[in-house]
Formats: structure tokens, sequence, C-alpha cells
């Protein structure tokens, strides 16, 4: 299995290097106008370390493994690997494996992240929760897209996970007409809070600091036992999904469209 692995990542290795260097110049883009303009813009440790989690998980994670799910996918390839003494589940088992080695690569990152930011400004920062959450929804996301990609390819799982997120958006537009949203308007409610972390940006970088943390704080999970819970059942989902992939991946070579 290493070595289909290996294949997957060299077939996107131009795909790694564009997204590297992306979020590098971001990077370097960041941190020079934070020590040129950081007095004037009030930049500060959490939002510098969101801003760039978020992205790093982004480009390094879920932009390299939609690439990873495209690649290979001719019919005359998927014959070859079928023959391979792996056979399929080697093959489903290279490609879940490869995109959760791209989300380790981006965790850690971020890791490192909050080390940087940290030390150039002197705090203490740590969002792990943070971009934890958006790591699980990315590869909550990956996990029902690939087993459609396999079986009707990717152009066609794209549509489906289109209409998937229009439904979700009218669920949530539902609730928030008739459910109960105190938790989101009301005074200390999210949007409030994220007014007034804006409002602050250029008034008391202290206090926007505290605002930002309490906004953070917020949009992660209630606590940590649901968070674990949650989680744990994404990475169920994860292995569900490996399975369909598995069941449907044959029918998926014999489609007329590759």
């Amino acid at each position: 299995m290493r070595g289909l692995i290996y294949k997957d990542f060299y077939l996107i290795r131009n795909k790694i290097f564009v997204s590297v260097f992306t979020l590098v110049s971001m990077y370097a883009m960041l941190y020079i106008t934070t020590y040129i303009l950081g007095d004037v813009v009030n930049v500060n440790a959490y939002a510098t370390a969101a801003v760039t989690d978020i992205n790093i998980i982004y480009f390094i994670g879920f932009y390299n493994c939609n690439y990873i799910i495209r690649s290979d996918a001719g019919k005359l390839w998927n014959y070859y690997g079928i023959s391979l003494p792996e056979g399929i589940r080697g093959l489903m088992s290279a490609k879940y494996m490869a995109v959760f080695i791209m989300y380790f690569i981006a965790f850690t990152l971020c890791v490192i992240n909050d080390i940087i930011c940290g030390l150039v400004f002197g705090k203490s920062v740590d969002m792990s929760m943070l971009f934890l959450t958006e790591t699980f929804f990315l590869i909550l996301i990956d996990e029902v897209e690939m087993p459609l990609a396999f079986r009707f390819g990717m152009d066609k799982a794209s549509v489906i996970r289109v209409l998937l997120t229009v439904v979700i958006v009218f669920v949530i537009a539902v609730y928030l007409l008739f459910g109960n949203i105190e938790w989101l308007m009301a005074e200390n409610g999210l949007v409030n809070v994220f007014l007034k972390v804006i409002s602050q940006m250029g008034e008391n970088s202290d206090v926007m600091t505290d605002e930002a943390k309490k906004l953070i704080e917020k949009i992660t999970f209630l606590n940590y036992i649901e968070a674990a819970v949650v989680m744990h059942l994404i990475v169920l989902g994860y292995y569900i999904s490996y399975r369909i992939s598995c069941k449907v991946f044959r029918k998926g070579c014999l489609r007329d469209d590759i």
C-alpha cells in the first residue's frame, strides 16, 4: 500500500507545490504587514494565528485532498489497479490514507504556526479547537464526496455536494426563521460578539483580544465531551465511507464517461 500512497502523492506533486507556495506567500505577506503596520492595524496573535490556521487546513488539507480523489481517474489505470495483489481494498485504503496524511500534515503545521505566533507576539496562542473543528468539518465533506466520486465521477460528485449544501443551507435557514436563536442574536450571542470584535479592531487591541478569545470559544463545540463524541462519529463515518467506496468502485470503473 505504501507504493500506492506514493503514487497518489507523485501524481499531485505539482498541486502540492502550488498550495505550499501560495500558503508561504500569504504567510510571509501577513507577517511583513504585521511587522510594518502592526501598530496601525492592531494585528494581534490570536487573529494572526486564526487566519493562518484556517488557510493551512484549507490549502494543505482540503485543496490537495480533492486532487488525490481526482488522480488516476482513467479507466485503464482503474483496471490495472484492480488487478494488483492489493485489489480494490488496497486502492481505497491508499486513497483514504493519503487524504488522512494531508490533514495530519496540515494539523502539524497549525501547531507549529501557533508556536511561531506565540513567539512573535510574546503570548501563548492555542487555536487547536478552531482548526480541529475545521479539519473534522472538511473530513466530513470528503467522506460524503469520495464514494460519490468513485462511483459517478468527481464532476457529478461535486454537483451532488452542491445540492446537499443547498439542502443544509435551507434547513439552517428554516431553523433561523422559526427556531430558538438566542445563542446567535442575543446580547452575548455570536453575531453581537463578532460585531464588537470588528468595531474594536482599530481601538483597543487588548479588548479585542479578549473578545476574539470569547468568539473562538463560542464557535467551537459546547464542551470537550460533545466534541469527542462528534469527532468519533466522524471517524466512524470515514470508515463507513471507505467501505462504501470499496463496494462501488468496480461499478465506477465501468462508467462510459471515463
